[in-house]
């Protein structure tokens, strides 16, 4: 939407990092600006060390970011941060979903320990346990519940 350039905070990448490995640091000389003109498209997979630099100018830098995630992965945005408790509990289970309330695959999408994140919500059955969490006793499921009921996170 408009030229991209390091001065305006350009996207910076680190050139062959998606082939460096997990828990890198790089620094400043380590990565490049993708300056380029209104217009242009910059493609690149997500093991790309990449981050916005530092606008500098006094013009605004827009564009667009389409981000492409398998369906089964979360969502880029984090919803149940976005969205308070006590408004979540007044929309229809199909939003829901569609924010994030449900578990993606093993692994993801669970809250706290292991719990379908529509319990947090009252809209099924408290201890319905996803995974691992079914190792654990009653007693710490109960005391992680209790504790989520009072912090009510909005």
């Amino acid at each position: 939407m408009t030229d991209y350039t390091e001065e305006m905070g350009a996207t910076r990448i680190v050139p062959g990092s998606h082939r460096a490995g997990r828990g890198l640091e790089f620094g400043i000389a380590d990565c490049l600006p993708a300056e380029m003109e209104k217009g242009s498209v910059l493609v690149y997979d997500g093991k790309v060390y990449h981050g916005g630099g530092a606008n500098r100018s006094d013009r605004v830098r827009s564009a667009i970011n389409l981000t492409y995630a398998v369906g089964w992965l979360r969502q880029e945005e984090n919803q149940f941060l976005s969205c308070p408790l006590t408004i979540a509990r007044t929309l229809p289970d199909e939003l829901l979903r569609l924010m994030g309330y449900q578990c993606g695959a093993f692994a993801l999408g669970y809250v706290h320990a292991f719990e379908d994140p529509m319990t947090i919500l009252g809209r099924c059955q408290p201890g319905k346990l996803v995974g691992a969490e079914m190792m654990l006793n009653a007693e710490q499921n109960e005391a992680r519940r209790s504790f989520l009921r009072e912090a009510e996170f909005g």
